[in-house]
């Protein structure tokens, strides 16, 4: 290795930005946009979304890898695709490889469970987009359709059994994984560690190190952080709210929860009930 200073437009990474439904992914994105845009539209691939999944990412049934990697390698510096990629070992390589920046970005997903029930609801069908919504509409009330998304229904499968095929990202070394909560209460921060780790990804992939320029870097991460807060900005959000689950999961909800979640997933991501 051997150092080189650069101004921060010089280092522009391959942004992969993922996550579970719901999840934060837009936020996320907000957060971006100061320094990356979306791959543009072509003939081909008529906007910046790529996943991993048939219905728009609500079932667990895989495309063909080379589906997703074809999106993938289109991908220029200095702009992101966004979507919903369940972990492979075979995906993983190529996007390591690749050189692209990948930020797995997750959420209580209790939390994640009401905001897929109110997205399933959402009268919408242009930004909240699902397969079938009419299987969750038919059961008529809110509760009903929430316990729907924790358990399944029909085609559709619970969201922790959907959420096992993403959660292998929280063990790749190389990804960043960016909680959702952090982004909402700790906007600076989580602006300094998603530059941080873009420019680190692109360092490390040409054999340099870099000095950055203490003033730049803390301006951008400080306009990071002020744009990710103007969240009237994104068609999907609602109320982005930490913990709400609490005031919408009845005991029956409680129980079910705590039965799909064989895993355990709540209390090994951190959260309590």
């Amino acid at each position: 290795m051997y150092w080189q200073r650069l101004p921060l437009d010089a280092l522009k990474p391959k942004w992969v930005l993922d996550g579970f439904p719901k999840a934060g992914l837009h936020l996320l994105e907000q957060m971006l946009c100061p320094v990356a845009k979306p791959q543009p539209a072509d003939a081909v691939c008529r906007d910046h979304w790529v996943g991993t999944f048939n219905g728009n990412a609500w079932t667990n049934e895989w495309l063909p890898l080379r589906t997703t990697t074809f999106r993938l390698a289109r991908l220029t510096s200095g702009y992101y695709l966004k979507g919903h990629l369940g972990w492979r070992e075979d995906l993983e390589q190529f996007l390591y490889l690749s050189g692209a920046a990948v930020v797995f970005v997750y959420r209580d997903p209790r939390d994640v469970a009401v905001s897929q029930a109110h997205h399933i609801l959402n009268p919408d069908d242009y930004h909240y987009q699902h397969p079938n919504k009419d299987v969750y509409r038919d059961l008529k009330t809110f509760d009903a359709a929430l316990a729907a998304v924790i358990g399944g229904v029909g085609p559709y499968p619970g969201v922790m059994e959907r959420w096992a095929l993403y959660a292998p990202w929280l063990d790749v070394e190389w990804a960043l994984k960016l909680p959702f909560e952090t982004m909402r209460q700790e906007p600076l921060e989580s602006a300094r560690m998603l530059l941080e780790y873009g420019l680190r990804r692109v360092t490390a992939s040409i054999g340099i190190e870099i000095r950055l320029d203490p003033e730049e870097y803390e301006a951008t991460a400080a306009k990071m952080a002020e744009v990710s807060q103007q969240t009237e900005r994104s068609p999907n959000f609602r109320r982005g709210q930490v913990g709400g689950w609490r005031a919408v999961f009845t005991d029956e909800h409680v129980a079910a929860f705590r039965a799909h979640d064989v895993e355990g997933w709540v209390e090994r991501l951190g959260y309590d009930w």
